[in-house]
């Protein structure tokens, strides 16, 4: 998705970031040199999606100073507005030799394709979902990135999240310090390639162009060209979704069996002939729908790690007469929030649950609740209405106040019975 359509996206929803689990920031072939400053809109919404605490993965383009930082805020990168040494030295005329290390030459500040991303620190970027190991290879043309770690902020009072370096650039096989690299050994605050500040992290490439031949390569890992960098970049984005907040999850599904699927419709009995004995009688009492309740049956899962969390539910139906705005996870509608008993499966028997003071729902066990269809009775316009499940979490993590919401939706769709002779 380009800068341009995720505008057009928040102009549409203010809330659309909001419903994704992680945000990938600065990927793919058109992250160059000549891609424009983020749009003014969009750039307020992500650095409010980071400061929110949601996963973020950036790459080495979204970070460099051609591109301004894509405007996202430097402390929440974990970055100073200091330039790497190396950065330092390409911007240096060649007529100027004085360099931060003395044994650095004008040289060796290029884009190099024999580097290795180098451990410095043992953690889970290492060795899930792939084992990577203390070194690899790279596959790829990479360079060191613009600016220097905030490391000297790291155990700061007013500091929420340290900033820990996890690989840093380094020679393969030029041990006579032909590159910057081999001049600094393992130098985090200049040479990262992959880093993380709280629920962000940084990796040091923008680009995997490496295609495989399904029919002569099934098996993708079998083409070792780019595959080490493919892994980094999986296990980085593993690490983004680990560490981000993310959204409680809500599915609502078609029966209270196990193996129920996820479904977007109900259909409501209604009878015309009902609705006009009602207005010859001047009192439209049910308009021709039949029921008065609906069973919706859902399943819910909070899927964040947090000290003291708390979880609430909440019903809604659609209602453009006399709703009020409510959030439902990504969006804002118009709704009412109704009650309902929940119900579960216990020994093959339907039993209410106790939901007392706070949710305690177990995640993947269906549940059922009885909404009501007033809204297809109150809009004579209305033929489809929607029924909104909201969990939303409340805890603390990296020292703020979380309130992640999640959602789903069901409509209602009023189905005109026949008689049949």
């Amino acid at each position: 998705m380009t800068v341009g359509q995720l505008a057009e996206e928040i102009k549409f929803n203010e809330e659309y970031l909001s419903g994704a689990d992680v945000l990938v920031l600065g990927f793919g072939p058109d992250c160059s040199l000549n891609v424009p400053v983020i749009d003014k809109n969009v750039e307020w919404y992500v650095n409010k999606y980071i400061s929110e605490g949601r996963g973020v993965l950036v790459s080495s383009a979204a970070s460099s100073e051609t591109l301004g930082r894509m405007q996202l805020d430097a402390s929440a990168l974990g970055q100073k507005d200091i330039k790497t040494y190396n950065s330092l030295g390409i911007s240096k005329p060649a007529s100027v030799s004085y360099y931060k290390y003395s044994t650095l030459k004008s040289d060796m500040f290029f884009d190099w394709d024999l580097l290795a991303a180098s451990m410095v620190n043992d953690g889970a970027i290492s060795h899930y979902p792939y084992e990577v190991g203390s070194g690899v290879r790279l596959g790829n043309t990479v360079k060191i990135a613009d600016y220097v770690l905030d490391l000297e902020s790291n155990g700061a009072s007013d500091t929420v999240a340290d900033v820990t370096a996890w690989y840093s650039l380094g020679d393969v096989e030029y041990f006579d310090t032909k590159t910057s690299y081999g001049v600094s050994v393992k130098d985090a605050a200049n040479n990262y390639y992959i880093y993380s500040k709280g629920n962000v992290v940084f990796i040091g490439d923008y680009g995997y162009p490496y295609p495989y031949d399904s029919v002569t390569t099934p098996d993708p890992l079998e083409n070792t060209q780019g595959t080490d960098n493919c892994k980094l970049f999986v296990n980085a984005l593993m690490e983004a979704y680990s560490v981000g907040i993310k959204n409680p999850k809500v599915s609502i599904v078609a029966g209270l069996s196990d193996d129920s699927t996820e479904t977007d419709s109900i259909c409501i009995p209604y009878d015309e002939q009902i609705r006009e004995i009602e207005e010859a009688d001047g009192a439209l009492t049910s308009k021709g729908v039949l029921d008065d309740t609906v069973d919706v049956y859902f399943r819910v899962s909070e899927p964040n790690f947090a000290f003291k969390k708390d979880v609430t539910i909440a019903f809604y139906y659609e209602d453009n007469i006399s709703g009020v705005p409510v959030d439902v996870g990504g969006r804002v509608v118009n709704a009412t929030q109704f009650a309902s008993e929940i119900w579960t499966v216990e020994q093959n028997q339907l039993v209410p649950v106790n939901v007392g003071s706070g949710l305690d729902l177990v995640p993947g066990k269906i549940y059922k609740i009885k909404a009501p269809v007033v809204s297809l009775k109150n809009d004579d316009n209305s033929v489809n209405a929607d029924i909104y499940i909201v969990v939303q979490s409340h805890f603390i993590k990296l020292g703020q106040d979380r309130h992640p919401i999640g959602s789903d939706s069901v409509t209602l769709n009023r189905a005109q019975l026949f008689l049949l002779e």
